[in-house]
């Protein structure tokens, strides 16, 4: 052993030999540096949520998303009129909403788009204020236990059920409101929020310090309506406005493409086209989750009422009625926007009460991006 070394004098030896090899002392100071930062980092990122801070964060960020939604041009333009009630750090939220505008489908009633629409954004609210900003939507489902008529004052609850380090899972309510109060609707949703290192770090930071958080979001709304403003200013987006017509379908643009291999024979289609416009998005500019529903829940409307005669029902006649009781997506890739993209419908063997559906949400290529199940009843 160096004599320097010995157990004795070993403090005073280091700093000797730190001294004449200043090589190793710049090494030793460097990685000493760096894993003090990355240490002080890592608490930051996974550090929860001070409590002292948790009610009025979840304040702001209500604050934050409702004035989002009524300057959106994106999918959650629908749900513009929501109203938050009450909304506490623990991932709960209450809140109402009138059932009017581009929410209500041609028959006078709340859409399935419109439904999911709420699921999505009030249980991805419950999740930002109960552990972070949420990712991408995994699953997402709705049931409606009965139709719910335009016009009609409804109570939405939301509440966060589980965190993990990498999904969070979610359960939603909808009630008639007023007197003799009841549920019309059920759903929940899983969403990732495994956010990168980074972003992790800056959400912490947020959290302890809300002023920085506040300004962090701004300047991200900010750069992204810049990043709008310009493409539509480039000419590679039509100019922004909200969706005007006054029910749901009109918006989402499906077309029927027609069976080349059923000759003269008259089918149903099973397959409809359309374009991943603007307001078929979300935030992050990908397809957003509830529009697939919506696309799901009105092809496999238009597929029912174009098929003829099955089961002794004329299902083309007016008098026929479409009830979409239950509607599930599973999200397998992000949706690319501004793209031709296609819905196929494939029935599947079902009783005279109940008819079932797989869905899928594809490109030309046949790359499937959104799958779905879908449970619709034919009312006379």
């Amino acid at each position: 052993v160096h004599p320097r070394f010995c157990s004795d004098h070993r403090p005073f030896a280091l700093m000797e030999f730190f001294k004449s090899h200043h090589t190793w002392a710049g090494v030793a100071l460097s990685a000493g540096a760096a894993a003090s930062l990355a240490y002080v980092l890592n608490k930051v990122a996974s550090a929860p949520i001070p409590k002292r801070n948790v009610e009025k964060r979840a304040q702001l960020v209500a604050q934050r998303m409702l004035r989002s939604l009524k300057e959106d041009y994106t999918f959650d333009q629908l749900v513009s009129g929501l109203e938050v009630e009450e909304i506490r750090g623990d991932g709960f939220v209450r809140s109402t909403i009138d059932v009017a505008g581009p929410m209500v489908s041609e028959e006078q009633r709340l859409h399935e788009g419109g439904l999911m629409c709420l699921i999505d954004d009030l249980t991805s609210l419950a999740v930002w204020v109960r552990a972070t900003w949420p990712g991408v939507t995994v699953e997402m489902y709705g049931t409606v236990l009965e139709p719910i008529q335009a016009g009609e004052k409804l109570v939405a609850e939301a509440r966060v059920e589980r965190v993990g380090s990498t999904l969070a899972f979610s359960s939603f309510e909808l009630r008639s409101a007023g007197e003799g109060s009841k549920l019309v609707a059920v759903g929940g949703q899983t969403k990732h929020i495994g956010l990168p290192f980074w972003q992790r770090f800056l959400h912490g930071l947020g959290c302890r310090y809300l002023s920085f958080g506040t300004w962090l979001a701004d300047r991200g709304s900010a750069r992204s309506r810049q990043a709008l403003d310009a493409a539509v200013k480039a000419g590679k987006l039509p100019p922004l406005k909200k969706i005007q017509d006054a029910s749901l379908e009109p918006a989402l643009g499906l077309t029927p493409i027609a069976d080349e291999n059923a000759g003269s024979t008259k089918r149903a289609n099973t397959s409809f086209s359309f374009i991943s416009q603007l307001h078929l998005l979300n935030g992050y500019w990908g397809g957003h989750g509830a529009a697939s529903a919506a696309l799901f829940a009105e092809a496999t409307r238009r597929y029912i009422k174009d098929s003829s005669g099955q089961n002794g029902v004329d299902d083309r006649s007016p008098s026929a009625d479409v009830h979409i009781s239950d509607l599930r997506c599973s999200y397998m890739t992000p949706v690319p926007p501004f793209r031709g993209l296609g819905v196929v419908v494939k029935p599947l063997p079902g009783s005279d009460s109940s008819r079932h559906f797989v869905t899928e949400l594809c490109n030309d290529k046949g790359q499937v991006f959104v799958r779905g199940s879908v449970t619709a009843t034919m009312r006379k």
